[in-house]
C-alpha cells in the first residue's frame, strides 16, 4: 500500500474507535462517564474503543433510566445489572459475552435473549413479560422470572438448570423435563392460578422430591398435553387414606401402579386388578403411588398406617 493510503487508511479507523457512543439517556451517561474503569481518559463521552474493550460488568441499578440504548456497544461485558429503572425495552442481543443478567424490576414486555448463548444467570424478576425464549440459553443454571404475565415456559433445553422461580404468572403451562430434573435444587411455582400440571421427567421422582416446594392441586406428569386432552375423563379417587391394608382407586382405564417410598425405592408393582392395592406387609410409612392410566401418568401420596 502506497505511504498515503497507509495514512488515510489509519486516519480513518483511528477516527472510527475515536467516535464517541451515542447514550440518549443523561443518567446511564452519566454512570458510564463516571466509571474509570469504562471512561479511561476521563472525558465527557464514552469512545467506541473504550466500549468495545471493556469486559467487566455494568452495574446502573436504581439510577432512574429510561433508555439503556448504548448498551449494545459494550459487546465484551459478561454481566449487566439494570434492576430497579424505568427500562420499557432493551437491547442485549449485541452482548453475547453475558453470562450475567439481573433486569428485575423493570417495565419490560419483551426481551430477545437468544443472541445470549454464555448466560447461566438470568433475573427477570417484577417486569411486564409476556413470553420468554430461553431455547438458546443451554447453559442457564439459575432463573428468576417471577412477577410477570408469562402464561407459557419451555425450559426443556436448559439442561444445567439448578434453581427455577417462575412464581406469580399466569402460566398455564410449564415444561421443565430437561432429561436432568434430579439437578434442581429449587422449583418455585406459587401462585400461578391457572397451573395444574408440570411436565417432568419422571412423575413419581418429581412428586417425593418437589411435592413440599408446589401449591396443592400442581400435578406432575410425562406429558401434560395428552392430561388436558383427558381431562374430560372422571378423576381418580383414591380412598381410604391413610390405610391400613387395601386401598381401592376408582377411575377406569388405570393399566399399571406402583408404589414408591421416599428414598425412591419400588415397594410394590401391579399390572393387573390395578384398581385395588393391598399394603399388608408394607410397614407404616408415606408413599407415593404411581398410576398409568389410558398412556397418562400421574402420582398421588399415600400413607400407610
Amino acid at each position: 500500500m502506497k505511504p498515503g493510503l497507509l495514512l488515510i487508511s489509519t486516519l480513518i479507523s483511528l477516527a472510527a474507535t475515536a467516535q464517541n457512543v451515542t447514550i440518549p439517556d443523561a443518567n446511564f451517561k452519566a454512570y458510564l462517564v463516571g466509571n474509570s474503569g469504562i471512561n479511561t481518559n476521563m472525558d465527557a463521552e464514552i469512545q467506541v474503543n473504550e466500549a468495545q474493550s471493556y469486559t467487566g460488568t455494568i452495574d446502573c441499578s436504581y439510577q432512574s433510566i429510561t433508555d439503556l440504548t448504548g448498551i449494545e456497544t459494550f459487546v465484551g461485558i459478561t454481566a449487566l445489572i439494570c434492576s430497579g429503572n424505568q427500562l420499557t425495552s432493551l437491547n442485549v442481543t449485541q452482548n453475547t459475552a453475558l453470562t450475567a443478567l439481573s433486569c428485575y424490576q423493570n417495565q419490560l414486555v419483551t426481551l430477545d435473549l437468544t443472541q445470549n448463548t454464555a448466560l447461566t444467570d438470568f433475573n427477570g424478576t417484577a417486569n411486564q413479560l409476556t413470553h420468554l425464549d430461553l431455547s438458546q440459553n443451554t447453559s442457564l443454571i439459575n432463573l428468576w422470572c417471577r412477577e410477570n404475565a408469562l402464561e407459557s415456559l419451555d425450559l426443556s433445553n436448559n439442561t444445567d438448570l439448578v434453581y427455577i422461580d417462575c412464581c406469580a404468572n399466569q402460566l398455564t403451562h410449564l415444561n421443565v423435563a430437561n432429561g436432568y430434573n434430579r439437578n434442581v435444587v429449587v422449583l418455585l411455582v406459587g401462585d400461578n392460578p391457572n397451573l395444574t400440571c408440570i411436565q417432568v421427567d419422571d412423575p413419581v421422582w418429581s412428586t417425593t422430591h418437589w411435592t413440599s416446594l408446589v401449591p396443592s392441586g400442581v400435578s406432575f406428569s410425562e406429558n401434560c398435553n395428552v392430561g388436558i386432552q383427558e381431562q374430560s375423563l372422571p378423576a381418580i379417587a383414591l380412598f381410604p387414606n391413610p390405610a391400613r391394608d387395601i386401598v381401592t382407586l376408582e377411575g377406569n382405564g388405570i393399566t399399571y401402579v406402583q408404589l414408591i417410598d421416599v428414598f425412591g425405592k419400588t415397594v410394590l408393582e401391579q399390572q393387573e386388578h390395578c384398581n385395588q392395592i393391598h399394603l399388608s406387609g408394607i410397614k407404616p410409612a408415606v408413599y407415593f403411588l404411581h398410576i398409568e392410566r389410558n398412556g397418562n401418568t400421574s402420582a398421588y401420596k399415600i400413607v400407610k398406617e
